[in-house]
C-alpha cells in the first residue's frame, strides 16, 4: 500500500501543520485497517520516501510504502533471494483486490 501526499511535497518538513495532522490521523486509520484485517495485530515494514538532503528541488515527492508480510490469516509472506537482492516486495495478489479488503476495514 502506498500514501502520497495530495499535492506536490518533497519532505515532512514541508508539510504544514494541518497536513501533519491529517497524515497522523491518516496513518491511525491505515494501521488500524491492517489490524482489522486479520483481526490480529498486524506487522508490517513502513517506509519513508522524501527527496534527499542537498538534492535538486523538485526531485523528492513525499509518500510512504507499506510491506506487510502477511498474505493472508496465518499465511506469511516470506521474501525471497531476487527480492531481497532486488530491494522489492512481490505480493501475488491484485492491487485492487487487497485495496477493497482494506477499504472495507477502515
Amino acid at each position: 500500500m502506498h500514501l502520497y501526499a495530495r499535492r506536490h511535497c518533497p519532505s515532512l518538513p514541508e508539510l504544514d501543520r494541518a497536513e501533519i495532522t491529517g497524515l497522523a490521523m491518516m496513518l491511525k486509520q491505515v494501521l488500524t485497517a491492517f489490524d482489522r484485517l486479520f483481526d490480529l495485530p498486524f506487522p508490517y515494514i513502513m517506509v519513508l520516501h522524501q527527496e534527499p538532503t542537498g538534492a535538486r528541488e523538485g526531485l523528492g515527492h513525499l509518500h510512504f510504502e507499506f510491506y506487510p508480510p502477511l498474505r493472508d490469516r496465518g499465511k506469511q509472506k516470506f521474501l525471497a533471494g531476487c527480492e531481497q537482492g532486488a530491494g522489492i516486495f512481490v505480493n501475488d495478489s491484485s492491487p485492487e483486490e487487497k485495496a477493497a479488503q482494506l477499504r472495507r476495514k477502515l
